[in-house]
């Protein structure tokens, strides 16, 4: 079971250089993929912002969307259970990334991750996969 971020689904979407070392890991049959409701909001906002600064033509944008939609996730709403052990992640990371952590731990999944940040702060309450 692997809870994927932002961050990794977004170099997925955009082919980054690692985008091929990320599908491998989503790819295997035995896992399956889930992330916190938040998640689509948060990968339009990279769309977004690479838009703006115009790294993303129109076309690029709604190929992300039809893609990002595409993807086999599960979302998950926060539930009071995430919310309580939020708080013990708020000097290290933000209330969206602590979204990701908590749903990990709860579920007892993988985060999947490329924000080293995040992955130091989430190795203490689950495993973590990131990328480099």
């Amino acid at each position: 079971m692997l809870v994927i971020d932002a961050s990794a689904a977004c170099d997925l979407l955009l082919r980054s250089p690692r985008s091929a070392a990320i599908a491998r890991v989503l790819a295997s049959p035995d896992e399956s993929l889930h992330a916190p409701s938040i998640f689509p909001a948060e990968c339009l906002n990279v769309a977004r912002r690479r838009y703006l600064r115009q790294e993303l033509a129109a076309a690029d944008v709604d190929r992300f969307i039809t893609e990002l939609f595409e993807l086999d996730i599960e979302h998950h709403d926060l539930d009071v259970t995430q919310a309580q052990l939020m708080p013990k992640l708020f000097p290290n990371v933000t209330t969206m990334d602590a979204a990701y952590v908590t749903l990990a731990q709860q579920l007892g999944a993988t985060l999947v991750t490329l924000d080293d940040r995040l992955a130091e702060a989430a190795s203490r309450r689950c495993d973590v996969i990131t990328f480099r």
